[in-house]
C-alpha cells in the first residue's frame, strides 16, 4: 500500500473508533498536504464527534466548522449527520454555525440537516 493510501486508511479506521488512543492523529491529518487525507480525517472527526464526543474532538469539530473552504466542512457535516440518531447539542451548535459559512453550498447543506 502506498503511503498516501495508508494515511487515508488510517483516518477511515480512526473514524470507526477502533483505536481511541490514536484519535489525536486526526488533528495532524486535518493539516495534511493531500486533500484526500484532510477529507477522510474531517469525516472521521464528524463521525467520532457524533458517536463519542470528548473535549479534543469537540474542539477539533468546532475548528473544522470555521474553515473557509468547502471540502472540510462538507466532510464534517457528512460525518456528523450520517447516522439515524438525533443530533446532539454540540452537533446542532456546529450545524447552526455552518449555516453562516461563506459558501452557499455549505449553508444550504447545513440548513437541510436541521429540517
Amino acid at each position: 500500500m502506498e503511503p498516501l493510501q495508508e494515511r487515508r486508511a488510517l483516518a477511515l479506521l480512526l473514524g470507526l473508533n477502533l483505536c481511541p488512543n490514536l484519535q489525536p492523529i486526526l488533528a495532524s491529518q486535518i493539516s495534511d498536504i493531500h486533500p484526500d487525507i484532510r477529507s477522510a480525517a474531517a469525516g472521521a472527526v464528524g463521525r467520532l464527534g457524533a458517536a463519542n464526543p470528548n473535549r479534543a474532538l469537540t474542539t477539533l469539530t468546532r475548528e473544522l466548522a470555521t474553515k473557509d473552504g468547502i471540502l472540510l466542512p462538507t466532510e464534517l457535516l457528512i460525518g456528523l449527520c450520517e447516522g439515524d440518531a438525533p443530533l446532539s447539542t454540540m452537533e446542532i451548535e456546529v450545524v447552526q454555525a455552518l449555516q453562516e459559512h461563506p459558501s452557499a453550498r455549505i449553508r444550504g447543506f447545513a440548513r437541510s440537516q436541521l429540517q
